[in-house]
């Protein structure tokens, strides 16, 4: 019997629709004016991210595919398709930004499971930031002298 990849097993629980504020947007939509131009912009928002998280559920259904019947063609479009979501995502940001409203996604295994907002007003989130770095060793060529503070002079 052949076993189903552990993302397989898990797409049925995954919602790829994020949350607001660890609620589901529906249930934050408000009455007064205020908080309706509010609520439209975190559905702008849900909506941005919704379609990053469904392109990147396909293009990991897409990787899971045996490499004999996965093709090239097929992903790059697939990336291509998360580019133009993630730069409408930006352009939302940059938008948002002048009014003082900013979002920090909350990621589980490469998906957007919430966005917490900031806005005048708000409460506000301790948000633990991640970062990532690398250590790469380049060899350089013998001519080369390392001179300190990460200058180098060619050595004649």
């Amino acid at each position: 019997m052949q076993r189903e990849p552990a993302f397989e097993r898990s797409k049925a629980k995954l919602n790829l629709v994020p949350t607001c504020d660890g609620k589901p947007l529906a249930q934050l939509k408000g009455a007064d004016t205020n908080a309706k131009t509010l609520w439209n912009l975190k559905r702008e928002f849900v909506d941005v991210y919704h379609v990053v998280n469904r392109h990147y559920a396909k293009l990991r259904e897409h990787r899971a595919r045996r490499p004999t019947e996965r093709d090239q063609p097929s992903e790059r479009l697939l990336l291509q398709k998360i580019e133009t979501a993630l730069i409408a995502k930006e352009n939302l940001e940059n938008r948002s930004a002048a009014r003082g409203i900013s979002v920090t996604p909350v990621y589980r295994d490469g998906f957007t499971i919430d966005l917490r907002f900031q806005h005048p007003g708000a409460a506000k989130y301790l948000v633990a930031g991640s970062s990532a770095s690398r250590f790469v060793t380049l060899s350089l060529p013998p001519e080369f002298e390392l001179t300190g503070r990460g200058r180098s002079r060619v050595s004649s």
